[in-house]
């Protein structure tokens, strides 16, 4: 690492190509890459670890880093991340997700290093069960006196984490909406071609909810047709639905797919059913496209979608509301062109990457007390 830059290791549970890993993706590649270093630590190699490949930053696997809990295996992590601390010397140590946030606090509280903790929505957010949510915010609350600085995705979460008392006063704390890169825009979603083309960018996991999507499809009229991008281990189980459903001529499969831009850009329609979120950027893709949206109300997913402006909210779990918003835009193609146009419009003045990047400096800086 530079000397003369802030040395930053960054840590992540998994390499997976996803939200959280996309946010770190955008902030190595960002204009702030002039004044600071990363190094990257995560569970095992994927999506991440090759972006890290392409921008030449340093990244190290800690194969005992999991999702899941298991305390030997934990402790296993904590070492490991404490001895890459002691053999990268950061100036700060930057974490993302669950795990990673909670193995990463301790080891840096050890270290004697400041911590960051970007939160890409609360472990104890609504959609999650009573005990999830109810041990989260008590290890929060903890961990809450291992961190130097929090970052929030969205208004949501801050709001949420100063309800649960877990941002106070006299906690350094900044919402920092996700940005993503710029694009050549094709703004299909006007279009009053057919078929009307709807797509998801999504995991195949409890929190996404897609078996919601897949049975508001089966209630839809009018030529139409889904493209699903995406993988998880719930795909087997969605693929049956699909079938049970008869919806084998409506649903594509698209598997993972590393860049999403031309499959958004030969679309018309975005759909989200997730019943909890933090700040997703698919939907920020989504709106970069020109895309109109419609998308369940859970977490920040109202600040990228406004009712009726750029797209149609619906309540979690409401597979028939989700339907009839659905058909609502496939029947409309004005209705598409206008919020086709306020996506785009949402996504230039709200979730530009250079504007995440340059804030999260900032972060750093006072962090440092710089």
């Amino acid at each position: 690492m530079n000397k003369s830059k802030t040395r930053v290791l960054v840590i992540i549970t998994s390499s997976d190509r996803a939200g959280a890993q996309k946010h770190v993706e955008y902030l190595m590649a960002g204009p702030q890459t002039q004044c600071a270093d990363f190094h990257v630590v995560t569970g095992g190699e994927g999506y991440l670890t090759e972006k890290c490949k392409e921008f030449d930053v340093p990244f190290s696997i800690v194969e005992n880093l999991i999702r899941k809990v298991s305390f030997w295996t934990d402790i296993k992590a904590l070492k490991s991340i404490y001895k890459l601390i002691q053999l990268v010397e950061p100036d700060l140590i930057h974490v993302h997700s669950a795990k990673a946030g909670t193995l990463g606090r301790i080891a840096g509280r050890i270290a004697k290093k400041p911590v960051v903790y970007t939160v890409h929505g609360w472990a104890f957010s609504e959609g999650n069960s009573f005990i999830k949510r109810s041990f989260s915010l008590l290890m929060e609350r903890v961990l809450s006196r291992l961190t130097a600085s929090y970052i929030l995705v969205s208004q949501y979460d801050c709001d949420l984490g100063i309800k649960k008392r877990i941002l106070k006063q006299d906690t350094n704390f900044s919402v920092i909406h996700n940005g993503i890169p710029n694009v050549a825009l094709n703004m299909k979603g006007w279009s009053s071609s057919s078929p009307v083309e709807l797509i998801t960018v999504t995991r195949f996991a409890k929190q996404k909810n897609v078996k919601c999507m897949v049975k508001a499809l089966s209630l839809l009229n009018g030529d139409v047709s889904m493209r699903i991008l995406g993988y998880g281990p719930l795909e087997k189980d969605i693929k049956k639905e699909v079938s049970r459903l008869n919806l084998e001529n409506v649903v594509t499969f698209r598997g993972e797919i590393t860049d999403v831009t031309k499959d958004l850009n030969d679309s018309d329609v975005f759909v989200l059913s997730s019943d909890w979120e933090g700040l997703p950027i698919a939907l920020i893709e989504a709106a970069r496209a020109g895309l109109p949206m419609v998308a369940t109300r859970v977490g920040g997913v109202p600040e990228i979608v406004s009712h009726d402006e750029n797209g149609l909210l619906v309540e979690r779990g409401d597979y028939q509301g989700l339907a009839n918003a659905i058909q609502k835009l496939i029947d409309n193609p004005v209705i598409r062109k206008k919020q086709s146009l306020a996506s785009r419009g949402a996504f230039e003045k709200k979730f530009n990457a250079e504007v995440m990047s340059s804030k999260t400096m900032n972060v750093y800086k006072k962090t440092l007390g710089a």
